[in-house]
């Protein structure tokens, strides 16, 4: 007697991997937004 339904993840986990990818790409966008700030002041300072 095995749910079939049970191989898919439940809507909590899937809303939490949903979660930990938009985090994932909101890190990724800040982490260059970042690296961008950084060799913008580089370049000013140098200039």
């Amino acid at each position: 007697m095995t749910d079939p339904k049970q191989d898919l993840p439940t809507p909590d986990e899937f809303i939490a991997l949903r979660r930990r990818r938009n985090f994932a790409v909101f890190g990724a966008i800040v982490l260059l937004c970042v690296i961008f700030y950084l060799i913008t002041i580089v370049r000013l300072g140098v200039a």
